[in-house]
């Protein structure tokens, strides 16, 4: 892999049942996003295999340079309000 970057939206900022995304790319230039759902503090797992849907409508991601800095950038579109 080139990278990863995890990260989740929690409204009270504690974590447990969070909504959140793990995306990586890989040695090809494959990119990759998933939506996950986490319970507790652990590894969230995919939000399909725990009765949610994948709430990802669009998604690109890329490396690039900045001020000789490489960095993974991931855009990427999902409703405001999932629902799960």
């Amino acid at each position: 892999y080139l990278g990863w970057v995890a990260f989740a939206f929690d409204a009270d900022g504690l974590m447990p049942e969070h909504d959140g995304y793990i995306g990586w790319i890989d040695s090809s230039g494959n990119v990759t996003l998933t939506d996950r759902y986490a319970s507790s503090r652990n590894q969230p797992a995919t939000d399909v295999s725990v009765g949610g849907t994948n709430d990802i409508l669009s998604f690109s991601g890329a490396v690039v340079e900045v001020d000789g800095s490489t960095w993974l950038q991931f855009n990427f579109t999902r409703k405001l309000n999932t629902g799960d």
